[in-house]
């Protein structure tokens, strides 16, 4: 079209009609533009070129087609179908519907007569053993099939079955309409398992419908629909076109499922054919030392080819090297063994049950110059040389700083007052004469989060039990604040309960972030907790019943702080308080101001954590997946398809124990091990591997599903996932709350931030909780994983005896690893007019002394009905200030200040090494923190 002329006047292109101008035929048909030669073309432009070549192309891509689809039959038919059965019904787990239909399905894979009884058997071993799969035949489709049962009365096991799963059978019954009521489906499938399987994704699904004989002739068709409505739409809450159903009423009709099943081909997803997985059918401990043993498995290749050199993850435990990867000869092959005649039926099924050991028809090991290296945490060279002359007289400062904070509180505190009543006193200047960093712990107290008490105050208040009257009241000035502040009403008065460790250690108010509390026995933590127990207790209760109603009033009190802490943060978004003797420059002494959050800079370099330096940084994330994955197909050993058995070494063996024992997925082991057990090293050392901080459970159950990783990804570094809260989990989520999550066959324990999910930004808001209905970022700590794949969060909660409680919090998928994404908390400080004169006005109660004033000055001031100002002067010496604004403010208006901190996510430690360890972290995070409040200067800065 020609362009415009100076008038702005544009012409209207030549209309060639309904026909092809001679140019463009001239073009379709040859190729050529200019009279060059015929380019080089894909399958996406068959089109192009004369007729013949058109041909000759259409044909090569057809061809190629049929090449790829026998490719893929021939690579399914290598390795058994894995077929998850789940029953859709109410009633138990282990009816004996489900133990009917598991018997005739496998006696229809069968077609000789004298193994009709063989179904019966391996629907026994399947219920004596549901972590273990059965492999059957289907001759008469040259195929064979692995059932798996899924227990949807534990949906952490029905989880890996659907991890691992090709195919999902689910058995439901036909209902007549006449039926006036019949039974309702299953209250833990559907309200907590199908979730569960649905955020990791259902595979291609059928359903076998029951029962439909015991209705008449006329309403069978009928009472078929309804079952299947009820199946698809009440259970497995999917569309009816996506969902393939067959009645299994009769022989054939069973047959006719089996069939279905073996025709049943979808694509696998991407996360499960870029990495080798192993679903265990035998795995067996070998120790090799006191306190450690090797894992072998033994199973078919899945996904891709497998190498020795790689690594290996251990659900829940770790990354471990191979010490063999041995290729063996099938238990269940696609027919029976019919060469050796002599051999009697009984030498075979042993093989098949798993009772004989077969011997290695070729073995691969290790190259030790090929090989991955195990290695989780980076070590950076220490370019500082180590003083410990002057790292001894800083540890005795700090812990002279320390003494002296407690002999200021305990001055100060009255008899009876927790630590955050106490700070709401005024002092004397000859009161402030502590640690340096006090305001850090007065962050903590003045949030209204539980405080909790030294041992020798909680001494001195019990002679005067019941004389002590409450607590609450007290002398100094006292102003109305929007915090909620949780009390525990008690017969000693009203104690305020938190944790003292410091802003990296705890989760405060002011950041929306939940503290946990560690004890060190069970009498400790009930000393330290004066919580009303729920309901009546008689002195007949014995004491587990006290201990669990101990920890239901906990549990109780500490889900109404989060969810007073979340609708105080909807209501107040980002808005906080502080006491009036803390000074405003030492608390925000980490905060910057910001002239724009989009446009402003900030250095992702600039006083990092120490733990930073323990991550490690990708240059480009997905060119190092892309070349991790290449490598892999460049160094396979053996191919999808071959039955092996594989050696994983240095495991520790409390950890393998937990891991195989059936009932660790309800308990949580009774005692930790110890380092020693543990072989606990350096930068995440865990026996002859590396692995996360082990605590007594693996985070799972269900099958045993070992997968290999690509180059690279043992190594930890920040990980981001994006995530949804789940609308089933209605509790407050806070950042850096310790949960488990599912990526992939991986397994790990980490605590999040959680941050705004955008495109196009350097920065992002953080959320001080997950939010719902809103997609959102998770920051954290974890080893590298390429995407794509699927990530699912589950909290945990440790009820009485152990008893392990899990819930799905969010699902997602990974985004990226990248230690320099960076999540700004923003913090509000709130103001009200004094005195107003049209644009000037006298602000109060933002600020509490004058050097305040003078500090924050340069920062903008912004108020709640459109209006911006700036701070031109310090009034008086009790924090007023002089504000010139943009326009006329009103009396009722609410005068606000922004500032911004950067946050990052906590990293999980052995508890093991951690006194010495976390000490010298310790040690050098708050060394740092003073030189940067050193060099904070006079006024804050603006970027």
């Amino acid at each position: 079209m020609p362009g415009p002329s100076n008038h702005g006047q544009r012409n209207k292109a030549h209309n060639h009609g309904k026909h092809q101008s001679k140019h463009t035929s001239k073009l379709h048909k040859t190729g050529t533009r200019g009279g060059g030669v015929l380019k080089k073309i894909g399958k996406a432009n068959l089109g192009v070129g004369n007729k013949r070549e058109r041909l000759i192309r259409a044909k090569q891509a057809r061809d190629a087609n049929k090449r790829m689809v026998s490719y893929e039959k021939k690579l399914e038919k290598m390795a058994p179908k894995v077929v998850a059965v789940m029953t859709c019904d109410g009633g138990d787990y282990d009816a004996s519907d489900l133990r009917d239909f598991l018997g005739k399905f496998v006696n229809s894979c069968e077609r000789r007569k004298e193994l009709a009884n063989e179904g019966f058997v391996v629907a026994e071993k399947l219920f004596h053993a549901p972590n273990l799969p059965q492999t059957v035949r289907v001759e008469l489709h040259d195929h064979r099939f692995q059932i798996m049962l899924v227990d949807h009365g534990h949906k952490l096991a029905a989880l890996e079955a659907i991890k691992s799963a090709d195919v999902l059978v689910c058995v439901a019954s036909a209902h007549s309409k006449k039926e006036e009521k019949y039974d309702p489906p299953n209250e833990q499938l559907v309200e907590s398992t199908m979730p569960t399987l649905r955020a990791q994704g259902l595979p291609p699904t059928v359903v076998a419908l029951r029962n439909s004989m015991k209705v008449s002739p006329s309403e069978r068709n009928a009472a078929r629909k309804l079952g299947m409505r009820i199946a698809t739409e009440e259970i497995l809450s999917v569309p009816k076109d996506r969902v393939k159903s067959q009645s299994v009423d009769t022989e054939q009709e069973m047959k006719m499922l089996v069939r279905m099943v073996c025709e049943q081909r979808a694509q696998a997803p991407a996360w499960r054919t870029q990495r080798p997985y192993i679903i265990s059918e035998l795995s067996t401990i070998e120790p090799i030392s006191e306190h450690l043993s090797n894992l072998v498995v033994e199973g078919y290749v899945r996904g891709c080819g497998v190498s020795a050199n790689q690594l290996f993850h251990v659900p829940g435990v770790g990354d471990f090297p191979l010490e063999k990867v041995e290729l063996i000869e099938e238990r269940v092959t696609k027919r029976h063994n019919t060469k050796n005649k002599s051999s009697n039926s009984k030498s075979i099924s042993d093989l098949e049950m798993g009772k004989v050991r077969q011997e290695a028809l070729e073995t691969f090991v290790p190259d030790p110059e090929k090989r991955e290296p195990v290695v989780r945490e980076n070590k950076p060279p220490n370019d500082v040389e180590y003083d410990e002359d002057a790292h001894d007289a800083r540890l005795e400062h700090l812990k002279w700083e320390d003494e002296e904070k407690k002999k200021v509180m305990m001055r100060l505190k009255p008899k009876g007052w927790s630590d955050y009543q106490a700070s709401w006193l005024p002092r004397d200047e000859s009161d402030d004469e502590g640690s340096l960093f006090e305001e850090e712990d007065e962050e903590d107290a003045d949030q209204g989060d539980f405080i909790r008490e030294e041992d020798a105050k909680m001494n001195d208040d019990d002679d005067n039990d019941d004389t002590d009257g409450g607590g609450d009241g007290g002398g100094g000035n006292e102003r109305t604040t929007k915090t909620t502040t949780m009390t525990i009403s008690t017969g000693k008065g009203t104690t305020n309960q938190n944790e003292n460790n410091g802003d990296e250690e705890m989760m405060t108010m002011d950041d929306h972030e939940e503290g946990d509390i560690e004890y060190d026995s069970d009498e400790e933590e009930q000393e330290h907790w004066d919580g009303d127990l729920q309901g009546d207790i008689s002195s007949d209760d014995d004491e587990e019943t006290l201990k669990n109603l101990l920890e239901a009033s906990k549990d109780s009190a500490k889900r109404a702080r989060l969810r007073a802490l979340e609708d105080e943060n909807f209501q107040y978004p980002d808005e906080v308080e502080f006491p009036e003797d803390v000074e405003a420059r030492r608390r925000f002494a980490k905060y910057k101001g910001l002239k724009s959050f989009r446009t402003s800079p900030w250095d992702p370099k600039e006083n990092l954590p120490r733990d930073y330096a323990r991550a490690f940084a990708l240059a480009s994330y997905k060119r190092l997946g892309k070349r991790s994955k290449e490598y892999l197909e460049t160094t396979m050993d053996l191919d999808v398809g071959s039955y092996v058995r594989l050696t994983i070494k240095g495991i520790p063996t409390v950890c393998l124990e937990n891991l195989l024992d059936p009932q660790s997925s309800t308990f949580y082991s009774s005692k930790i091990p110890s380092s020693v057990q543990l072989q606990v090293g350096d930068a995440g050392g865990l026996g002859g591997g590396v692995g996360q901080p082990w605590r007594g459970w693996t985070g799972g159950a269900g099958a045993l599903v070992v997968s290999g990783l690509l180059r690279h990804e043992s190594r930890m570094t920040v990980m981001h996932f994006g995530v949804q809260k789940r609308k089933e989990y209605t509790d407050p989520v806070p950042s850096k709350h310790s949960m488990w999550w599912h990526v992939g066959f991986r397994r790990e324990k980490a605590k999040a931030i959680f941050s705004h999910d955008g495109l196009n930004a350097d920065k992002f808001k953080f959320e001080r909780f997950l939010p719902p209905r809103v997609p959102a970022m998770a920051s954290l700590f974890m080893p590298i994983t390429f995407g794509p794949a699927p990530v699912l969060g589950f909290s945990e909660k440790i009820g009485a005896g152990g008893a392990i409680q899990t819930a799905l919090v969010c699902s997602g998928n990974v985004r990226a690893a990248n230690p320099d994404r960076i999540a700004l908390k923003r913090v509000v400080l709130t103001g009200f007019p004094f005195r107003t004169h049209k644009h000037k006005g006298v602000i109060r109660y933002m600020f509490f002394n004058a050097e305040d004033v003078k500090f924050f000055s340069p920062l903008e001031l912004w108020t709640k009905y459109g209006r911006r100002g700036k701070i031109t002067d310090a009034l008086g010496t009790h924090g007023h200030m002089k504000c010139l604004f943009n326009g006329v403010i009103l009396q009722h208006d609410t005068v606000c200040v922004t500032m911004f901190k950067r946050m990052f996510p906590k990293l999980e430690r052995h508890q093991h090494n951690a006194t010495n360890q976390n000490s010298e972290i310790e040690l050098e995070n708050r060394m740092h923190d003073r030189r940067e409040f050193e060099q904070t200067g006079d006024k804050m800065q603006m970027y």
